[in-house]
Order: structure tokens, then sequence, then C-alpha cells
């Protein structure tokens, strides 16, 4: 989810992307009973979490993970969750994909980027990119503008760098 990533500074590189959370290990040996609660009940965050994680989780692979990043996707480009919530916080998913970029935003988002964002909502894991490497090569062949150092700098001018101080053991 979005805010479980932080732009960062990595030394002089502007805009390094941490990811401060990577959720719950999978229990493969009872998989039907959740490590943390106990219960039977699915650990995420629900905009974020594939449909099959919720019915099937047998079903569950590395395109569930896709399904979550076409969410922060979308969400980075929008500034809206893909899917409005519903009670018990959980998104409302009616197998119809979520409006187009461009008529929340008014902004033009590449067509080939929206089919791609869209293609990791599936709800249908067969329809997504079969994996992370075959969706890194579909937004290489996207043609878009390349965020630069020099595009990065303006946003980080003036902001404090954060420092920190390890002392060695045994000394105050």
């Amino acid at each position: 989810k979005p805010s479980n990533l932080m732009l960062c500074r990595l030394g002089g590189v502007l805009d390094v992307l941490k990811v401060v959370d990577f959720g719950l290990a999978k229990d493969l040996v009872t998989p039907e009973v959740d490590p943390v609660t106990g219960t039977g009940e699915r650990a995420g965050t629900p905009g974020y979490l594939a449909p099959e994680c919720l019915g099937t989780p047998a079903r569950e692979d590395g395109r569930s993970d896709l399904y979550g990043l076409g969410g922060v996707a979308y969400c980075m480009l929008t500034g809206r969750e893909a899917f409005e919530r519903g009670p018990g916080g959980f998104a409302l998913m009616d197998g119809a994909l979520p409006p187009s970029m461009e008529q929340l935003t008014g902004v033009a988002v590449p067509a080939a980027l929206e089919a791609l964002v869209f293609a990791c909502l599936d709800p249908e894991p067969d329809r997504r990119p079969a994996s992370a490497r075959d969706l890194e090569r579909a937004l290489a062949e996207i043609d878009v503008e390349p965020w630069t150092q020099a595009d990065a700098a303006p946003r980080w001018a003036g902001r404090p760098v954060p420092t920190l101080s390890i002392e060695p053991p045994g000394r105050p």
C-alpha cells in the first residue's frame, strides 16, 4: 500500500523507493489459519488485497502481489484508491475496473500505462502480468518521459537530510 512506500535519499541519489513493510509471511503448513489472528481471517490492506486472497487462497501467487502493486500505481497516478471501501473496510469490487485515470484527474495518462495498471487490477489472476519480470518488461516498453535527478532536485530543495548516528557498544 502507498503508506508502506517512502521516497528517500540514498547518498546523493534522490527519489529512491524504500519499502518499509513487507507484510506477513504465508503459513504453508496450515494456510487456512492466519498465524497472527489464529482464526482463519485474512490479514492485509483491503484496497490492495487481490480477490483470490479472499476467496481462494490456494490460488495466491506472485500475480496476487502484482494486483496490490496495480492498486498502488492507480493511487499514485490519481490520488485515490482504485475501489471504494464498503462495510468492514473491504473494497467494493464487482468485477468492473475503476474509473479511468483521466476521468478522475483531468490529466491524460499514456494509454499503455493505464492499460497495464488495469491489467494488474484485473480480478482474474490469469489476465494479469504473469510475473514481476513481465511487468518490468511491459513498463520498459511504455513511451514516457523519464524522471531524472534534475526533475527530483526541486522537490528535495531545502529539506533536511536525516542522519543516523550509531555509537559503538559501551560508549555513551
